[in-house]
């Protein structure tokens, strides 16, 4: 498969927030993110799974989750990814979605 190129760039990447340290960070919605983390664990399958995935030959070697706390699908997913991230599988960075504020528009 031909790789293209990426909007996440390796300075971009390296800015990025391991899971405690963008709990840190957060303003809204912690108690949530905590009590879906802390109500999740993974299934031997899913275990697995994702580390089968990252044994392929293309599989992901590193992964950039961009997510805003204030977004009710980044509360339910993000600690998902957290709890895969603790396997070792592949390398994770959080970071926020919108450098320029709530809901608006990023400039052309």
């Amino acid at each position: 498969m031909a790789r293209e190129d990426s909007v996440v760039t390796p300075e971009r990447y390296a800015q990025g927030f391991n899971y405690p340290d963008y709990m840190d960070q957060i303003k809204v919605n912690k108690a949530r993110f905590e009590g879906f983390y802390d109500g999740l664990t993974l299934s031997a399958e899913d275990v697995s799974f994702f580390k089968e995935l990252s044994q392929r030959p293309n599989g992901p070697a590193k992964m950039m989750v961009i997510g805003e706390d204030w977004c009710g699908d980044v509360v339910r997913g993000l600690p998902v990814l957290a709890r895969v991230q603790k396997l070792r599988a592949f390398r994770l960075a959080f970071s926020p979605g919108q450098p320029y504020g709530h809901h608006e528009r990023i400039p052309k």
